[in-house]
């Protein structure tokens, strides 16, 4: 009988999934001057290998391309509590102005921001004011 499919195996690996959920944290982005009608929300919690990860939700986010001056796309970046910068990935905004993202932080504590960016991979974000940002997170929630 293989690991993967012993009698024990699939109920824990179902607790371990909802003591997981049990242990997220979500907070609210920041109102922003940049995108006034934009609202954003953000699930923090420890993924199985312990690892902090985020998920990101937003709603009347405009495309970068509306920004002012324009921009091509969208970052979310992570902020240590030590002022060191993380480039987390891109997202993109649908037809019905909404944006998602997920993956995984690399600090303990910080916080997430977006940036409107020229390029794709920028090696540090724009300077403020930023598109949106939360204050500061942690998984154990928020500070």
């Amino acid at each position: 009988m293989s690991r993967l499919t012993h009698p024990i195996l699939a109920p824990l690996v179902a607790i371990a999934g909802v003591v997981a959920l049990a242990c997220a944290t979500t907070a609210e982005f920041e109102k922003s001057e940049v995108v006034p009608a934009a609202a954003g929300k953000v699930k923090v919690s420890v993924g199985p290998s312990g690892n902090t990860r985020v998920s990101v939700d937003f709603e009347h986010l405009a495309p970068p391309t509306r920004l002012n001056p324009p921009r091509a796309f969208y970052l979310v970046w992570a902020q240590s509590d030590f002022g060191r910068n993380a480039l987390l990935g891109q997202l993109t905004v649908d037809d019905k102005l909404r944006a998602e993202f997920e993956g995984p932080v690399p600090f303990q504590r910080f916080r997430l921001f977006v940036t409107g960016e020229e390029i794709a991979t920028p090696q540090w974000p724009s300077p403020p004011p930023y598109v949106l940002a939360t204050g500061f997170l942690t998984s154990k929630g928020t500070e």
